[in-house]
């Protein structure tokens, strides 16, 4: 005797079998060209039709439900496959034999409420078959499809409806239903007027013949329920419709969610944005009460966001691009901070398409594109949902996807960033870039210090308080591995990951550097001309160029195997550096090259230590201009707060000493004087106990 458990176990095991079977079906139907549906689709109609029709009952009583839901999931897969099943079916279905097709009315109503007939095609064949014992078979799929559940609608069946109304001689029955439908045509013919959201809305949709019944439909329920989701009585109701009639597949569950966000965006943005909010997003918000429904109940799943991001993104763009002045961007903000919270950490952690589906839209909407949507957008990004939640667990695809934005972020804020002084606009959007990479470096310093040369370029000097947010961050073992001010402890042998291609970012420049650098006795003056014309020319000016040159420096000088202590002073990297940094012709020029310096200074490393004697060297060779400038993009990124690279507090320390006080640089701005020497009685007060160690 077989237990109930065993009896279980094998009806799991089958109903396994049989989703692996309609999932082996779909990926097969997928390799079929697409010129070959017209040809194939009536055959498996046909097919289908036999097997429910013709075979299904034939088979016992306990069986004929599960095998018919075997059924449901092969049609649902033809229908993902192609969107003209339902008109194909139908067009079968009328050409059976009427005492095949009107011998069981239930299967026909289950199929027009799962959307797998087509009323359209069904309708002049049951306005043919009101009269006599045909009656009975339209009589029950009219009036459990539009009368009693609702989720079809009277106009759908319009020439049968006439057709009763016209019919003479007919029964009691018939013309009481004639009434009835009557009456419900004309309500429908009403409510129909007064939707909201028309075929018009709809402007970024790709639908094909093929998809405009489903498209309509989905029109239709939506419009029905933004009508009624206020009210509790008919809220289920609608839901219930929506869920058997076009949520049975991922496909079909897209397609209305995406036809429902666009159709609700293109209404809310075209609202005044100065009307309140509930007045000016209503559809939004009709739409999100949907979709937290439907994930509630668990008619959908968060999976259908990697379908409905991209596709509120395009909404955007179009909308962004066609009125750029009248663009409204709070209906947008809204709703993707919605589909955000609805995300929750796990899945957003479990499953990485859901999160790289969020970062497809902040790239493809970043603020280079669309300057309109900057604020909206940063506070997405800036969203404690996103980043910080998928920081704990990040994979390879989500770590780049997200240092792609937030270089997206940075290299919009550039240009401002480099001016004297920030609109208030401006300094919300620093502040907020300032604000995540502080959290970043936090909660995820290896993060931001695997990328932090990467992001850098994109920070202007003026920005300091940026810049150090990035340079400070660092693993905890290396932190802690040289005392500040001191060199004495063995140097971690690391040299920073770059994050980009520098060489591109040089051009042709790259080539010349290096020839320079395998040169004995290059020559210098030529070399430094070369590199101030490309910069001027062919980087116009751009400090991204100099990041880049650094780098292609300090990797050059470490190919070559030099040592970081021995011979910095005769290398051809220092005395290229020494050339530049001496011309008095563009002291911008130099500023902005001591400043791509000093972003090599970070946690003690030999990079750091690289550069640090490059520094230290500097100050003592070149002109007393370029002193200048040398102390001052040092002294800047001391007034940033507590977060000061170790490299910049280094070299600092080894420069404090009471001849700064005597420079003409210091000595001419009191504000000046009176900064240095507070810097240096500080350095001072902190050797203080050092030197009495080494005294005892």
């Amino acid at each position: 005797m077989i237990s109930a458990d065993s009896s279980k176990e094998k009806s799991d095991g089958k109903q396994e079998t049989l989703a692996q079977k309609v999932n082996n079906l779909r990926r097969l139907l997928k390799h079929i060209p697409n010129d070959m549906k017209a040809s194939i689709t009536p055959k498996l109609a046909g097919t289908m039709l036999e097997l429910v029709f013709v075979s299904l009952p034939k088979v016992e009583p306990p069986l004929t439900q599960q095998t018919f839901t075997l059924y449901l999931q092969i049609m649902f897969a033809l229908l993902d496959w192609d969107p003209s099943f339902p008109q194909c079916i139908t067009q079968e279905f009328v050409k059976l034999p009427h005492s095949i097709s009107l011998g069981n009315s239930s299967y026909v109503v289950q199929l027009l409420v799962l959307g797998l007939f087509s009323p359209a095609v069904l309708d002049p064949f049951l306005a043919e078959n009101i009269s006599g014992s045909e009656f009975r078979f339209v009589f029950e799929v009219l009036k459990k499809t539009v009368i009693d559940s609702g989720a079809l609608k009277a106009q759908e069946f319009e020439k049968t409806s006439r057709a009763l109304v016209s019919l003479k001689g007919g029964s009691e029955q018939q013309m009481a239903f004639a009434k009835l439908l009557n009456a419900q045509l004309e309500e429908d013919t009403k409510q129909r007027e007064s939707h909201i959201f028309k075929k018009e809305h709809l402007k970024c949709l790709e639908i094909d013949v093929a998809g405009r019944d489903q498209v309509q439909q989905a029109l239709r329920l939506y419009n029905e329920w933004c009508m009624s989701y206020m009210h509790e009585t008919t809220r289920k109701k609608h839901l219930s419709i929506i869920a058997s009639m076009m949520l049975n597949t991922e496909k079909s569950a897209a397609l209305f969610f995406c036809v429902a966000a666009e159709v609700s965006l293109n209404v809310s943005a075209s609202v005044d944005p100065s009307m309140p909010w509930d007045q000016a997003c209503g559809p939004v918000l009709a739409f999100v009460s949907l979709l937290s429904s439907c994930l509630y109940i668990q008619y959908a799943t968060c999976d259908l966001f990697v379908h409905l991001l991209p596709h509120i993104a395009k909404v955007l763009l179009h909308n962004h691009n066609t009125n750029p002045t009248k663009f409204n961007q709070r209906p947008y903000h809204y709703l993707v901070l919605k589909l955000l919270s609805l995300a929750k950490p796990a899945q957003l952690l479990h499953n990485s398409n859901i999160a790289s589906a969020f970062f497809a839209f902040l790239i493809r909407t970043n603020p280079l594109k669309l300057d309109r949507f900057v604020f909206a957008w940063v506070e997405i990004l800036c969203d404690r949902s996103l980043i910080p939640v998928l920081m704990t667990a990040p994979t390879a695809d989500i770590l780049n996807q997200c240092a792609e934005a937030i270089s997206l972020l940075l290299r919009f804020l550039a240009p401002h960033l480099a001016k004297r002084s920030l609109p208030p606009t401006i300094q919300q959007l620093h502040d907020a870039a300032l604000k995540l990479i502080s959290a970043l470096a936090n909660d995820s310093p290896l993060f931001v210090y695997q990328l932090a040369t990467l992001f850098i370029r994109f920070v202007p000097p003026q920005a300091v308080a940026l810049q150090n947010k990035l340079l400070y961050a660092c693993p905890e073992q290396l932190k802690q591995a040289v005392p500040v001010g001191e060199w004495n402890t063995p140097v971690p042998d690391v040299v920073f990951n770059p994050g980009y291609d520098y060489r591109t970012v040089l051009g042709p420049t790259y080539g010349e550097l290096d020839t320079y650098f395998l040169q004995k006795d290059g020559a210098v003056a030529a070399a430094s001309e070369a590199l101030i014309s490309a910069f001027n020319i062919e980087s116009g000016g751009n400090y991204e160029f100099l990041c880049a040159f650094t780098l292609a420096l300090c990797r050059n000088y470490f190919h070559q195997k030099r040592s970081t202590e021995k011979g910095v002073a005769s290398s051809p990297h220092y005395l290229l550096m020494k050339e530049l940094c001496s011309t008095d012709k563009n002291p911008g020029f130099v500023f902005l090259l001591y400043s791509a310096v000093a972003t090599h200074l970070r946690c003690a490393c030999k990079e750091t230590r690289l550069f640090n004697r490059f520094m230290l060297k500097l100050f003592d060779d070149v002109p007393i201009h370029s002193k200048e400038i040398l102390l001052r993009v040092l002294f800047e990124r001391t007034t940033s707060g507590r977060a000061i690279p170790f490299g910049i507090t280094t070299t600092l320390y080894e420069l404090s000493s009471d001849e700064l006080l005597e420079l003409p640089f210091v000595k001419r701005e009191n504000a000046v004087s009176q900064f240095v020497q507070a810097f240096i009685l500080h350095v001072r007060k902190r050797q203080a106990p050092q030197q009495q160690q080494q005294q005892q």
